[in-house]
């Protein structure tokens, strides 16, 4: 076959050792023939084929560095494919992209049914990676770094990642790599990170199969992946290719595999073995192959032709938006044309995105009437509800508003747009204040949150979109938030929000946290609670009746079941009222020696040092309390 690849190079090398001729087009540096982001256009591409080279197939992957869509894609003369990437980070283009191509090969299987879904042709094409960077020998160097992760630790981006990191690093040596604490490591670096691995601790952004598994499988590292990810058990053996691990299990997970080398060993060596059978891309080439053979021209692609230029343009708006593409990659023809004036009109969802996307390119250009008129004109309601939307962010600007009425219709129009089944996908919102129509419940809180953000309202109101659409850790974290922000203005915590925080804590698998909120209230408000286990209940209970006797050995053994919960606070308070303070610091040492890093444990020695006057061991101790943790340390240091 003769194959165009556009952009990225990828699968060019396996495919031409099958045998096939291939083309690579695209802006991107590596393209064998290059075109400026200008000039990426169909037109612009056939005009720069190798004479007599007709393409049979046309394959374009998502780039991961900038985002760039070729004007006129829907309008080639051949079969095309379009591979998505990154679909579970941005499924709502990606839908409206896959509507200009015949087929469409996604990495994620749940982004796969999203696509069959909406009535687009869309197969599996799981991940894997270039034979080159599997290891060759995998015995030759020490595994000198009991657990290691590498990616992006940044909180506010990764607020699931960073809950369950702050849980480990207490009791585990975990070695992060990546910002905040050191730059993004290059791909040779990282493999040298993984080879040196016992352990590789793999966390996914939204239940997604990513490369970490498998670059570092191909290391010959133990890999120690969540559960939740969709597909990964189609590709490694759990328990015998890779572990898996769940909120529940993570710990002891890694206390088996650290006490025993040898598992660590036959598992990542397990796990490379089955990466160089089944998992390089040379192998995937076949089921790429597969379906490059089967595509044909659909109708379906065809008669998006008239809708194309919308779509297109769409797209862009959307890419630019959030960050993810350059406003100056347009193609100059798009440029020249400007919007389509009379737009084929789309129906369903897409079709009212589209029609949202219009109206805010008026309303950027002054036209705030012809905006109205509109999405006032539409029977959508997502339309109407966005028009909403804008126009209470435009009279809170006026001050037209006062900070009351703005907060209440805010979170009135957050729980509509949440009743229409709305999901947010993580990623999606990067700036959302350069959305001029907050259109998801999620921009419109986060734009009112810009506005005011010592609004406990507008907290509570986006930990319930969160927890609403799955996305818990940003949930709880929109919770700490709220928390923080009463205690600033001195305001008292209502005993159901306290609850409604523990909820999700205890969700987030933050189990600890949860039991100090639920130990600050009354058995009468937890009681009945049905998203707390029977065990967990009669366990605090118990606890509580301790508390009331004054019973501080039955409750010291408890707290070294788990050193950093509230019951370890509740020893050292039962201890100084019982005026034997010597008992808690003794406490603490122990629990100290079993959880090194956990900072709970160092502040509450700091605390009983100073109260009981020895104020350079105090100091010291704070000092540990920073220094214990490498997220907390970090986080301390930039404060």
């Amino acid at each position: 076959m003769n194959l165009l690849v556009l952009d990225i190079p990828l699968f060019v090398e396996e495919l031409r050792a099958a045998g096939h001729a291939v083309v690579n087009i695209g802006p991107d540096p590596a393209c064998e023939i290059h075109l400026s982001p200008g000039q990426y256009t169909l037109d612009a591409i056939w005009s720069r084929l190798p004479a007599g080279f007709s393409p049979d197939r046309l394959l374009l992957s998502e780039s991961l560095k900038r985002r760039r869509i070729p004007q006129g894609i829907a309008e080639a003369p051949c079969p095309t494919l379009f591979h998505s990437v990154d679909g579970h980070l941005h499924l709502d283009w990606h839908l409206a992209l896959g509507r200009l191509f015949d087929h469409v090969l996604c990495s994620q299987l749940a982004v796969c049914s999203a696509m069959q879904a909406a009535g687009l042709r869309a197969s599996w094409l799981p991940w894997a990676i270039s034979a080159h960077e599997v290891s060759s020998d995998i015995e030759s160097g020490p595994r000198d770094i009991p657990v290691s992760m590498v990616g992006s630790f940044l909180a506010a981006h990764r607020p699931k990642r960073m809950q369950l990191l702050e849980r480990l690093a207490r009791r585990f040596p975990l070695a992060l790599y990546g910002p905040p604490f050191t730059p993004f490591l290059t791909p040779l670096e990282q493999a040298a990170i993984y080879g040196r691995s016992r352990i590789v601790l793999n966390e996914c952004i939204g239940g997604e199969v990513n490369f970490r598994l498998l670059e570092a499988a191909a290391q010959g590292a133990c890999v120690l992946s969540e559960q939740e990810s969709e597909g990964q058990s189609l590709l490694l053996r759990p328990g015998r290719e890779f572990v898996p691990w769940t909120p529940d299990t993570v710990e002891e997970e890694l206390d088996r595999l650290l006490a025993s080398p040898d598992t660590c060993h036959e598992i990542g060596r397990a796990g490379w073995q089955r990466l160089n059978a089944d998992h390089t891309r040379t192998r995937r080439c076949a089921m790429l192959l597969e379906s490059l053979e089967l595509a044909r021209m659909e109708d379906r692609r065809l008669e998006q032709i008239p809708a194309a230029p919308r779509l297109e343009h769409w797209i862009r708006q959307r890419l630019v938006a959030n960050g993810l593409a350059d406003p100056r990659d347009t193609p100059r023809a798009a440029r020249a044309a400007g919007q389509p004036s009379t737009p084929h009109r789309l129906t369903g969802p897409l079709g009212d995105e589209l029609l949202i996307g219009q109206a805010e390119e008026l309303l950027r250009s002054g036209r705030t009437d012809e905006a109205e008129s509109l999405l006032s004109g539409s029977e959508s309601r997502l339309c109407l509800l966005a028009l909403e939307a804008w126009r209470l962010i435009r009279l809170w600007d006026a001050q037209q508003l006062d900070s009351a009425q703005f907060v209440q219709a805010a979170q009135m129009l957050a729980q509509v747009f949440r009743n229409l089944n709305r999901r947010h996908r993580a990623g999606i919102v990067v700036n959302p204040e350069r959305i001029t129509i907050p259109c998801w419940e999620f921009q419109l809180l986060q734009l009112a949150l810009r506005r005011l953000p010592d609004e406990p309202g507008l907290w509570l109101a986006l930990a319930r979109c969160e927890d609403d659409c799955g996305l818990t850790a940003h949930a709880v974290a929109s919770m700490d938030s709220l928390m923080h922000v009463m205690h600033t203005k001195g305001l008292e915590l209502p005993d159901e929000l306290r609850l409604e925080h523990a909820r999700l804590q205890w969700k987030a698998g933050l189990r600890e946290a949860a039991e100090a909120n639920l130990l600050r209230l009354s058995d009468s408000d937890w009681i009945t609670a049905s998203w707390l286990p029977t065990e967990e209940r009669l366990r605090l209970q118990y606890v509580r009746r301790l508390v009331n006797e004054r019973n501080i050995t039955a409750l010291e053994l408890l707290a070294t079941e788990r050193p950093s919960s509230a019951i370890t606070g509740l020893c050292c308070e039962l201890s100084q009222l019982d005026h034997q303070p010597a008992r808690g610091l003794s406490l603490l040492d122990s629990l100290i020696a079993k959880e090194p890093g956990s900072p709970r444990l160092h502040r509450l020695q700091e605390r009983m040092l100073e109260q009981m006057g020895r104020h350079e061991e105090s100091r010291m101790a704070h000092q540990r309390s920073r220094q214990c943790n490498i997220l907390v340390r970090h986080t301390e240091d930039m404060q």
